[in-house]
């Protein structure tokens, strides 16, 4: 009878030796392991710890996938993830305080089905984008810096097959966001913003409703370019059509918007990524007064952007070494 779960004395012992040094001999062994025994959790998590302790994230964080496919939303493999992705000196300078959830403030119409179906138009672009370029994307592993419920991140796994890790600031937004669209291969994480991020281990960002926030977003750019990361869509408010200081009331959370220009410069400026391509959105109706309501959801579809769009949204691409 095939024996699925490897000998408790035997992990017990590997487990034991790793806290020393992964030797040469250790690593065969746990690979050996792992060859015997692919579907006991137990011996994906020791595979972790040793590519982590062997300075291989990117084989660390495979590792963690494969123990979220035998057990999805374990807390401890979660927790790893974590581990894997924020560094220690960005966890110790970004670490969520108490009264962060206090702080928060949800513009007027973000809870409304017909913004959130604005939003999901800009995950659509980044999905038929991703498909565009990938053709099959599940082999790809995406960060989403715009966590928020959760929804549009799965969005992105639903449409592309994608592993996904999102980025929530609150501690409950993170729990109801694991507990509504987390799976296997699509976790959150809670995490304030800006944050040192391991590089190399992600294949495409999305940074949407996050620079207008922020009030450091230069350094949020700066820690997102720093990961290495292929592919990046970021969106932002244009100060140009939507201007901040006549519609501030109904902005409540935005610190900032920018014109065309400044977001192009600011993604530009360190001469790692080129922008490919901007497209536009139309989001509110207007007045004299600024903001009175929503466009139609029929008129939110993304188009080339212009003078008028209410949204930029920027597709990069990292130049690659020559």
């Amino acid at each position: 009878m095939k024996q699925f779960h490897a000998p408790d004395a035997l992990i017990s012992r590997l487990l034991a030796a790793t806290t020393a040094s992964v030797t040469p001999d250790l690593f065969d062994e746990v690979n050996l392991l792992l060859a015997q025994f692919p579907v006991d959790a137990r011996t994906q998590y020791l595979g972790y710890i040793v590519q982590l302790n062997s300075g291989n994230a990117q084989g660390a964080l495979d590792s963690l996938w494969r123990c979220l496919e035998l057990n999805p939303k374990e807390k401890v493999f979660m927790q790893s993830v974590h581990d894997v992705i924020v560094t220690k000196d960005g966890e110790a300078i970004t670490k969520p305080t108490a009264t962060d959830a206090d702080q928060v403030q949800l513009n007027e119409f973000e809870d409304r089905p017909e913004y959130i179906t604005a939003v999901a138009s800009r995950y659509k672009y980044v999905a038929r984008t991703l498909l565009e370029i990938h053709h099959v994307g599940s082999d790809l592993c995406g960060l989403d810096l715009s966590g928020n419920s959760g929804m549009l991140t799965r969005l992105i796994h639903n449409v592309t097959g994608a592993r996904m890790v999102g980025i929530c600031e609150r501690k409950d937004a993170t729990e109801n966001a694991n507990r509504s669209h987390g799976n296997h291969r699509v976790v959150f994480l809670q995490q304030k913003l800006p944050t040192t991020l391991t590089s190399d281990v992600f294949d495409f960002a999305i940074c949407f409703d996050s620079l207008e926030r922020i009030a450091d977003y230069e350094t949020l750019i700066d820690k997102l370019f720093q990961t290495n990361v292929q592919t990046i869509f970021i969106s932002a408010p244009s100060e140009d059509s939507l201007p901040l200081a006549q519609n501030k009331t109904r902005l409540k959370s935005n610190r900032r918007h920018f014109s065309c220009d400044e977001l192009r410069e600011l993604c530009e400026r360190s001469g790692d990524y080129s922008v490919q391509r901007v497209a536009g959105q139309v989001v509110y109706e207007f007045d004299g007064t600024g903001i009175t309501g929503l466009v139609p959801t029929n008129r939110m579809y993304l188009r080339p952007s212009s003078q008028h769009a209410h949204f930029h949204i920027l597709h990069l691409e990292r130049k690659r070494d020559t």
